[in-house]
This record gives C-alpha cells, sequence and structure tokens, in this order.
C-alpha cells in the first residue's frame, strides 16, 4: 500500500516560494495629498515592486494612477504595475505561470470576480452606492 500523505508535501506541491514575490508591501499612505487632487481621487496607497522601488499610487473612481502621472491610469492595479515596472512584469509574469503549471484547472487569482449576486440590485440603484463605489 501506499503512505499515508502527508499535508506537508501538498502545501509544498503549491509552494512558490522559490519565486521572486512581485510586490513587498501595499500599504495606505500617509503622504499628504497632491495639490492637483481632483474630486473623483479616493485616497493613495504607497507600494513597493519587488525591484525595491517604493512608488505612491492614486486610487480614483475611474482607475489607478501613479502620483502625478494621471495620463497612465489603468483600471486595474496590476496592469498599472506592470506598466510602470518591468521587474514587478517579469516577477507577476513568473508567479502566474508557476500557478498555472501547478494547477491546471483550477481558477487564476486574479483578483475579485464581478457578481451581481454580491451587491443587491436594489443597492446599485441607490445614489449613495453609486456615488461611494461606481
Amino acid at each position: 500500500m501506499y503512505p499515508p500523505p502527508r499535508l506537508g508535501q501538498f502545501y509544498d506541491f503549491f509552494s512558490l516560494s522559490h519565486l521572486t514575490p512581485p510586490l513587498h508591501y501595499i500599504r495606505r499612505s500617509t503622504r499628504p495629498l497632491l495639490e492637483d487632487k481632483k474630486e473623483e481621487d479616493l485616497f493613495q496607497i504607497d507600494v513597493r515592486v519587488c525591484s525595491g522601488k517604493p512608488t505612491t499610487i492614486v486610487a480614483s473612481r475611474k482607475g489607478f494612477y501613479p502620483a502625478g502621472k494621471r495620463l497612465l491610469m489603468t483600471h486595474s492595479l496590476v496592469a498599472l504595475l506592470q506598466q510602470i515596472s518591468r521587474p514587478f512584469d517579469a516577477a507577476y509574469s513568473a508567479v502566474m505561470k508557476a500557478f498555472t503549471e501547478h494547477n491546471k484547472f483550477g481558477n487564476l487569482p486574479y483578483g475579485f470576480r464581478a457578481n451581481t449576486w454580491v451587491v443587491p440590485q436594489l443597492l446599485l440603484r441607490t445614489r449613495l452606492f453609486s456615488r461611494h463605489f461606481l
């Protein structure tokens, strides 16, 4: 017969610790808001990517952009970091490739899914919700 499986072997199979993590941290910025802050800007976050370069990102209702560079706005934080940092792009691509090789039939961890059932339709129609979250 086969020896009983060990939980550690299971986690070693899915381990991606041999890869460089694309991010060191993401945290809410304590820096003062920019002078050119617009009404649609919600908050700022500090991001340190794998190259060690800290970047301040502004989160707005329309998307994310580096502080002071509104022309680089994207809808996804990952897409923005891939656009402004080649080391992040390479590390993120390596992590996603390794994940798909280990879990060929699983769901990729691309972030939150947009499920209509998460937020009731009645709440979506209210002005307060749409003003703050859409």
